[in-house]
């Protein structure tokens, strides 16, 4: 089964053959979500009051979270004994079920802990508040934290550097500088199934709207540095929709169990319907300007062994393929396809070969995004959303 998201701000899900698509109904008050599992089954629940984007980034969201068991319905609020509680972010589940998190704001720094479920018992992975770390992934041992950071007191971005690739240990705290440049920017972190990272090289001075960048495989201890593209290839900062209903955000490589890499490969010259006013504050540059629109961007499948790169889906002018995210089965790869202008679709395509299928364009036909994969049925996901949404 996969969750996604609509423009309007509705969920869904369809099934893993792109089929029996279904919309949650949209809260009135509050905005729940899941965002984790136990190993024994139980959901991690937090609850939003009050959702905005522009207090989102400032981490001033007003949450709880809960542990929720959907077979009986019981549940208990998480973090009762954290002081002074704040809006946390890229919460891990850990194999004992402690609980990695990461709290504070971009504004203020953040420190990263390892928590009981109660927030009593907790050791901090950094000394102090430092940086701003985000787009965390965990490495396929689940010993190693990757993740890029920035921001003002992070001692391992050097003058120049807008963003690094760290990873920090689970078990004693070292954290390790992987790579960083001056004038780029390291973002989107993800573990190749042989336990290297994965992420992008944006050059940031030249692309200030973050659009194009370069994929690259690393050590996670920085020793070995492999850049997979060249010449800032790669789509990263996406912008696109219906002029009523845009969207953007980050776009990450997808690593596959057997190696190799999906990625997002833009046709030479190519430039989204979008122009860039940075005088609009963060995450609001983005305007929509289709007569900057040029070229789009397809898909591919690259084998860093080989150095084979094959198409998943195919180039069309003004058509711009996203997002992959791989079927609980490894069998189907769902993505985000958005032409200028137009409301996306999810579609979905077979790894080796077959027909690419429409799926959906979203609740209302506003447009669709995010297509996530979840080991959920639907029948948990339905109790979850009726203990929870309002």
């Amino acid at each position: 089964m996969f969750t996604f998201f609509s423009m309007d701000r509705v969920t869904g899900t369809f099934d893993d053959l792109g089929g029996n698509v279904t919309f949650n109904e949209r809260s009135t008050s509050e905005e729940a979500s899941i965002c984790g599992v136990f190993p024994g089954g139980d959901l991690m629940v937090y609850i939003i009051e009050s959702y905005d984007l522009d207090v989102y980034i400032r981490g001033g969201l007003k949450q709880r979270y809960y542990r929720f068991d959907p077979e009986n319905g019981k549940k208990y609020e998480l973090f009762t004994e954290w002081p002074d509680h704040r809006q946390f972010g890229n919460i891990f589940i850990l194999d004992d079920e402690r609980i990695f998190l990461a709290e504070g704001s971009a504004e203020d720094g953040q420190l990263l802990w390892i928590t009981d479920q109660d927030g009593r018992s907790r050791t901090p992975l950094w000394d102090k508040p430092s940086g701003y770390a985000y787009g965390m992934a965990l490495s396929p041992d689940k010993t190693t934290l990757a993740f890029h950071i920035t921001g003002a007191g992070n001692e391992f971005n050097h003058p120049g550097c807008h963003y690094s690739m760290n990873t920090v240990s689970l078990t004693d705290g070292t954290r390790r500088l992987v790579y960083e440049k001056p004038g780029h920017l390291m973002f989107g972190t993800d573990w190749t199934a042989d336990g290297k990272l994965i992420f992008q090289d944006c050059f940031a001075d030249k692309d200030p709207a973050h659009r194009f960048s370069d994929i690259v495989a690393a050590s996670k201890d920085g020793s070995e540095v492999r850049y997979l593209t060249e010449g800032q290839s790669s789509y990263f900062g996406t912008s696109f929709g219906r002029p009523d209903f845009r969207s953007g955000g980050s776009n990450y490589p997808l690593p596959l169990p057997d190696g190799r890499i999906v990625f997002t490969e833009r046709s030479p010259g190519s430039h989204p319907d979008s122009r860039y006013d940075p005088s609009l504050g963060n995450h609001h540059e983005d305007v929509y300007a289709p007569e900057n629109a040029a070229g789009g961007a397809r898909l591919v499948i690259y084998d860093p062994k080989t150095g084979i790169k094959s198409d998943l889906t195919g180039y069309e002018e003004f058509k711009w393929d996203f997002r992959p995210s791989l079927s609980p089965d490894g069998r189907r790869v769902a993505y985000t396809s958005a032409r200028n202008g137009q409301a996306s679709e999810i579609r979905m395509v077979p790894l080796d070969g077959g027909e690419d299928i429409h799926v959906t364009y979203g609740h209302g036909e506003s447009g669709a995004d995010h297509a996530r994969p979840s080991l959920l049925d639907a029948s948990v996901i339905g109790r979850f959303r009726s203990s929870f949404i309002k």
